[in-house]
């Protein structure tokens, strides 16, 4: 496995591996937009660990998942479930801290917030990304 050092807006280096495998302890998630730019390309397979329900940190790279609730009070029906993979934000203004879900490409791309403190997210999260699939054999330019 070789190591992938980037930096994300803030600054903050993300590592990721690049696995020719998917590990046991991992799942993995399909990228379907560009939301993940330059990180990940739509198409490309993030690998994440399965630790749901962790308090997510500034700055690091998450999947989480939404839907499978009532779309309202008292209704049967059920919002499908979906992935995305996000970034975990903390935002300091003068009298109070919040945090937020947003893309890894900016807030204008995606953004989910706000939250009043990183353990209010928890139960969005599936687990850290940590790396990316690429098989054997297959090349990225």
């Amino acid at each position: 496995m070789n190591a992938l050092a980037v930096f994300d807006p803030a600054d903050q280096p993300i590592q990721l591996e690049v696995f020719s495998y998917v590990p046991t302890w991992a799942r993995v998630h399909a990228v379907g937009d560009k939301s993940a730019m330059p990180l990940f390309r739509q198409g490309e397979v993030a690998v994440f660990e399965n630790s749901p329900k962790r308090i997510p940190e500034h700055g690091k790279l998450y999947v989480v998942e939404y839907g499978g609730n009532p779309i309202a009070p008292g209704h049967r029906i059920i919002s499908p479930r979906r992935t995305r993979l996000v970034q975990a934000h903390r935002h300091q203004t003068a009298d109070r801290e919040h945090w937020s879900f947003r893309s890894y490409a900016g807030p204008a791309h995606w953004h989910d917030g706000w939250y009043p403190d990183e353990y209010a997210m928890a139960d969005k999260v599936l687990g850290p990304v940590v790396g990316i699939y690429a098989p054997s054999g297959s090349v990225r330019p």
